[in-house]
């Protein structure tokens, strides 16, 4: 057996409807982009179900199934080709797996038996099911002594429906159980900034629970933001494992940064901060703020996030606003409207940086680096020497490129030559100044990581930078 599909929008969406589980990570790209993640990925027990359904269509004479364990091992991306094999059947289980080229996202393995009888959990909650229409944010300790009833959002017949032969092979109402776990994971807990990892069920028969699966914590280990959660209902019988990750990468205050950058020593200067919304970009535009500068931060998506910085910036009497911008279109016709002139351009403009790879080089990865790290600076370059000059542009590079880390081989590389780019354009062109430094890992969305490892202090690496890029 050998299949393979993409996932799109209009799937995760429709699942979503069917599940329960609205977790923004796998609807909302402008969420999305603010999690481990870096875009939106497939609910996990969407890609299981499917690989479920279809062993189940090419296998339509296996023997029942006892219990069946599930490890999430790699986010699946939206638009990912996603290929299902089988690679081991016999008498005892047959174990299975989702690919994205040779890196395995999903392993499944079902054992073949009887169902079993065990009962459910000892004790089951008074209180009505939980229906949320929106994912609750729970913190690591608050995940400690959870205990409830999740209600399925939809009738089992319509995932049933999703998913014909999983269905026919372990019944529809197991198949809304699995699915609504998902909505446990994604809504309740960990809730909005939850990953799936694990899922360990046994088939069981009595005691049933319609409709509904009861769950309670049973053991947190901050040390991994781990939570192992007990499930029971519709059916089945076991645990489940997921992470609580980090929440969105918060930047100092401007109350913060007013104690380190003088009132007035950027005062005059007018500073265009290309992907201002958040990051490195955000702490650049307060600080440039903090020291009396007129700011124009540019957003590609995070309207709502630029703005909210905005505030933040003429909230203390700064003189700031925000304005779309796409490095990967032509300036001309985003920038040439723009009343002010830029004395100064700060370019923090970056795809998804820490995205699992198929293989040690991808070239659609290094073109997407390029569009953003060369050609959509250089073309912002031309444009502000033309219509801004002079003007001096402030690049960021990376230790990365002295460190190497693995899989970040397209990076380094475009990193790389945008180094010489900026080395050539300060050299060659006219009324251009390129201020390049290679930056530490610092704590941002792109860097956060379950495990959090040690950044810099950003405000002591970036304002430093600023104001040799102010100097001038």
């Amino acid at each position: 057996m050998r299949e393979s599909r993409t996932f799109n929008e209009d799937d995760q969406v429709l699942f979503a409807q069917l599940t329960g589980d609205l977790n923004p990570m796998h609807i909302d790209p402008v969420a999305a982009r603010r999690t481990l993640a870096g875009s939106p990925v497939v609910h996990g027990i969407h890609n299981f179900l499917w690989l479920l359904d279809i062993i189940a269509f090419h296998h339509s004479d296996l023997k029942p199934i006892a219990a069946l364990q599930v490890n999430f091992i790699r986010m699946l991306y939206v638009g990912e080709i996603a290929t299902a094999t089988i690679s081991q059947l016999n008498d005892k289980l047959l174990r299975a797996k989702v690919s994205v080229g040779n890196v395995d996202v999903l392993h499944v393995t079902l054992f073949f038996g009887a169902p079993s009888s065990r009962p459910p959990l000892n004790e089951l909650p008074d209180s009505p099911a939980l229906q949320p229409t929106a994912p609750i944010e729970l913190s690591v300790d608050e995940m400690v002594g959870q205990f409830g009833r999740l209600a399925f959002a939809t009738n089992s017949i319509d995932l049933a429906q999703k998913f014909p032969h999983a269905s026919r092979l372990i019944e529809a109402r197991r198949v809304a159980a699995i699915g609504c776990t998902t909505r446990l994971v994604g809504m309740v807990l960990p809730g909005l900034h939850s990953i799936y990892s694990k899922l360990n069920v046994r088939i069981v028969e009595g005691g049933e629970i319609d409709n509904a699966i009861i769950f309670r914590t049973d053991n947190v280990d901050p040390r991994f933001r781990l939570a192992r959660l007990a499930i029971f209902g519709a059916g089945l019988s076991g645990s489940l494992e997921a992470f609580n990750r980090p929440p969105p990468t918060a930047q100092a205050k401007m109350e913060t940064i007013r104690g380190s950058v003088s009132q007035n020593e950027f005062s005059g200067s007018t500073a265009l901060i290309v992907g201002g919304s958040r990051g490195l970009g955000e702490l650049t535009a307060k600080m440039i703020a903090a020291g009396g500068a007129k700011v124009i931060l540019t957003y590609a998506v995070g309207r709502d996030d630029a703005e909210a910085v905005v505030t933040e910036l003429n909230k203390g009497g700064g003189d700031s606003r925000a304005i779309a911008y796409d490095v990967r279109r032509a300036p001309e016709a985003q920038l040439e409207g723009l009343a002010e002139r830029p004395t100064h351009l700060y370019y923090f403009a970056t795809p998804s940086i820490f995205r699992r790879g198929s293989s040690i080089f991808s070239a659609n990865r290094f073109e997407e680096f390029n569009l953003y790290y060369i050609q959509g600076f250089f073309s912002l370059v031309e444009f502000g020497a033309r219509n801004w000059g002079p003007v001096t542009f402030f690049y960021p590079s990376s230790t990365a490129l002295d460190q190497r880390p693995g899989n970040m081989t397209e990076y380094t590389m475009s990193k790389a030559a945008g180094e010489v780019l900026c080395a050539d354009i300060d050299k060659h062109v006219r009324n251009v100044r390129v201020v390049m430094r290679r930056l530490p890992r610092l704590p941002t969305d792109q860097t956060a990581s379950l495990n959090q490892k040690e950044c810099a202090d950003p405000t002591t690496v970036i304002l430093p930078i600023i104001r040799d890029v102010q100097s001038s």
